[in-house]
């Protein structure tokens, strides 16, 4: 069982040894009590994500890069760090570490945020067969240009009514056509914001970009408006919000 400390984000640094697990092959975590990175460093990360879906998902983003000696995530808002050191942490402005443990027993769906859509598993565009469908972060999940319709199990350009879930797009911005921004928001609090406006079809967050959290909302989308969708820095997810 794992104990969390008082802090919200947890550490996890690794020693190399390639396992297959959920069909993905990562490196073994194991838990080291009292190492990580200082969060307010950004010079110790190698990456910072929001939107991360699992620890899981955190994992395999450092297994990726040889760069990455350990990871901080945080289940409350997903938030994923990659360490490029392992120092000794007892500072109070730190998030430190997990209990120690043998081995971290990690799933691909864990700590999945309600208002995220979960997908098939997979590791490649490939194991994608349904259309207008890639792999994202671990998932099979519809295109930027698409939402997704629970009602018929496809990706959509259009709903007639929009929902409460969303597809997180890491790594991307889009500009479009905003109503509103904000930069006192988590990623749950901007998705609350998105849900409760009827005219919003999508939002952007970034846990970096400003002091509390930046958020954005849109009216248009990547569909509309492809032209302002794009990779960005400043750690952007894109939230693309699916059907009712």
């Amino acid at each position: 069982m794992l104990k969390m400390t008082k802090s919200c984000f947890l550490v996890i640094s690794f020693f190399k040894f390639p396992i297959v697990f959920a069909g993905v092959i990562l490196t073994t975590f194991h838990a080291l009590e009292n190492l990580g990175c200082y969060r307010n460093i950004p010079s110790q990360h190698v990456f910072e994500t929001d939107g991360v879906a699992s620890v899981a998902i955190c994992a395999s983003k450092c297994t990726s890069n040889v760069s990455c000696l350990g990871i901080l995530y945080s289940p409350e808002d997903n938030v994923c760090i990659g360490c490029s050191v392992l120092i000794t942490v007892n500072d109070s402005n730190t998030y430190s570490f997990m209990s120690l443990e043998s081995q971290v027993s990690i799933s691909m769906t864990e700590n999945l945020p309600d208002y995220l859509r979960k997908g098939d598993e997979c590791q490649s565009n490939a194991n994608c067969i349904e259309e207008f469908t890639y792999c994202i972060d671990g998932f099979c999940n519809c295109l930027p240009e698409y939402s997704f319709d629970p009602v018929t199990g496809f990706c959509t350009p259009n709903c007639t009514v929009y929902g409460s879930t969303y597809i997180a797009h890491p790594g991307h911005y889009f500009q479009g056509e905003s109503i509103d921004v904000s930069n006192q928001k988590t990623a749950r609090d901007c998705i609350t914001w998105c849900t409760n406006t009827d005219t919003c079809r999508g939002c952007n967050h970034s846990p970096t970009y400003d002091t509390g959290g930046w958020c954005s909302m849109q009216t248009s989308t990547p569909r509309t408006l492809p032209g302002d969708f794009n990779e960005s820095g400043s750690n952007f997810t894109y939230y693309l919000r699916n059907c009712a």
